[in-house]
């Protein structure tokens, strides 16, 4: 299938060179914007096929929100199923003729929310403690035959999706009309978007345990981007012009409450028609790409503009969470991460490391697009990747970087970064797993499945690959490969998360495994439909 966020094919659940975009599906308004443009494009449609094909479209609307719940919880099969049944059932031959357009659009958006269920894994504290979800229901992964904690619909998530809270929506919020909520990682603060299909109005909400208030409410759609411990929240409004999903453009907001009072606060806009956002959890700054091919640092701890505007920039890298040290476009939108210190831009010559501490510019490389991503090491070296081959170059204060092409590489997006050594880990198009470390190569096994390297989640040096039907795991490049289990499907992207001294993963027949990190112990938690940790 194409990735719509960066339009490469893939196979798996997930986009191996972006991890997948972020999408939120809102087919009411979809659905609304397709009607009114055709309404304005048709001539001599009868009142009754209007009234027919209006009531139709809200009812797959209406289906749509019911099969929500089983997204999440990654029941993908059976959600698209659900959907697709549900759509059949409408019988309208018009409504059906473009329905058939946008299902593989929302096919592959329910793809990639479910696929971000399953990975829900980031940054964790000292205490972990392991969650599943399995038909609707939360369970704590401790002792066989565990009773549910909640229900996965009356909980809200925290944007990292590494923390869950039984919040009940206050009342002036219609939990039908919910179309995205979100909690700060402290539990304190909550924030929701509702649509009103019959005003065609969006409202987005903050509330604590105290007050709930509208921060704003138009016809602007709406996407919640973060909520911080303090009550700000960071969050964007697209403006639809057609049926289509062409936006006249998007723009950047935060809303900062009093200490005192959520009603008194401040919205303020950060940019407009923006491209491009990433957000520093711990640096607390907003960075921003527009239209006009400028760049905005907003410092949300002072509440002002970090930095002057950085202008004539065409692409920014933000840090991958995933894999330490690497800059790419498709980085998470929020990072949580302390080594988080800059970014990286791009003019139509050349591209830069800002550090955000200290305001400096680095320069880089003669610039590059979006398929392109740094691994970079201040003082040190910097890789440079792009769609077929890896560069290198070790870093001086006096001079710019000498790049010397490491090696051809066919598929960028199976390369990982290690903390161990500062290695590079790669697959090739034979087999061969290839790791990299200043600038030199060596050759670490052969005979696995190119696609199937991933990093372990929760673990800085860890990763794993399909090798002769089974799934191996290496704690370190260093250490030994460790068999993790047997009859592993290859064309199965098969996720890791380590936690304590156990591995856990969900396999292709839908169980929860965990084993010790030398393969011993093998054992199954039942059926889950995702799993994380808090």
């Amino acid at each position: 299938m194409l990735c719509p966020k960066c339009g490469r094919e893939y196979e798996g659940n997930s986009c191996p060179y972006c991890m997948g975009p972020e999408i939120i599906v809102n087919n009411a308004d979809y659905l609304r914007r397709k009607e009114e443009y055709e309404k304005k494009q048709a001539d001599g449609r009868s009142a009754s096929s209007d009234n027919e094909e209006t009531v139709n479209e809200e009812a797959l609307a209406k289906k749509v929100r019911s099969v929500y719940p089983e997204i999440i919880a990654g029941k993908i099969k059976k959600g698209l199923n659900k959907l697709k049944s549900d759509i059949l059932k409408l019988k309208n031959p018009k409504t059906y003729k473009k329905l058939r357009i946008i299902l593989p659009v929302l096919a592959i958006a329910v793809l990639i929310i479910a696929a971000a269920a399953f990975l829900l894994p980031k940054a964790v504290s000292k205490k972990e403690t392991l969650y599943m979800s399995n038909d609707g229901k939360i369970y704590r992964i401790e002792k066989e035959n565990q009773k549910p904690e909640a229900d996965l619909a009356g909980v809200i998530f925290t944007e990292s999706q590494d923390k869950h809270f039984e919040a009940d929506m206050p009342d002036n919020i219609n939990k039908d009309d919910c179309i995205q909520s979100m909690a700060a990682k402290s539990g304190k603060y909550f924030s929701a978007v509702t649509y009103d299909k019959q005003e065609s109005l969006y409202t987005i909400f903050l509330w604590d345990k105290d007050n709930c208030i509208s921060i704003a409410n138009d016809k602007m759609l709406k996407s919640i981007l973060y909520v911080t411990d303090k009550g700000l929240v960071v969050y964007s409004d697209t403006e639809y012009i057609d049926y289509e999903g062409n936006a006249a453009g998007t723009n950047l907001y935060i809303y900062i409450p009093d200490n005192s009072d959520l009603g008194s606060g401040r919205l303020i806009q950060i940019d407009e028609n923006i491209k491009k956002t990433f957000i520093y959890d711990d640096l607390q700054k907003v960075i921003s790409l527009d239209k006009s091919d400028n760049v905005t640092v907003y410092d949300y701890d002072n509440f002002k503009l970090s930095s002057d505007t950085i202008e004539d920039v065409s692409c920014i890298y933000g840090f991958d969470e995933k894999n330490p040290d690497r800059y790419t476009y498709y980085a998470g939108t929020v990072n949580y991460s302390k080594k988080a210190d800059g970014f990286i831009y791009c003019t139509e010559q050349k591209c830069y490391y800002r550090d955000l501490k200290t305001q400096k510019d680095i320069y880089l490389a003669q610039a590059h697009g979006t398929d392109a991503s740094f691994v970079y090491k201040s003082g040190s070296f910097v890789y440079m990747i792009n769609s077929a081959a890896v560069w290198y170059s070790p870093l001086s204060k006096d001079k710019a970087p000498e790049y010397k092409k490491v090696t051809d590489i066919t598929n960028a997006g199976t390369l990982i970064f290690t903390d161990e050594g500062n290695v590079l880990v790669y697959a090739d198009e034979n087999g061969n797993l290839i790791k990299m470390s200043d600038g030199k190569t060596n050759q670490i096994t052969s005979g696995i499945v190119p696609k199937s390297l991933q990093k372990t989640l929760n673990n800085d040096s860890g990763f794993t690959y399909i090798k002769a039907g089974s799934l191996y795991y290496k704690d370190k490049v260093s250490s030994n490969e460790v068999k993790i289990i047997e009859n592993i499907n290859a064309e199965t992207l098969v996720t890791v998360v380590s936690a304590g001294n156990k591995l856990y993963f969900i396999k292709d027949d839908g169980l929860l495994y965990s084993c010790t990190k030398n393969g011993k112990n093998l054992i199954s938690s039942g059926e889950a439909d995702s799993f994380w940790i808090e």
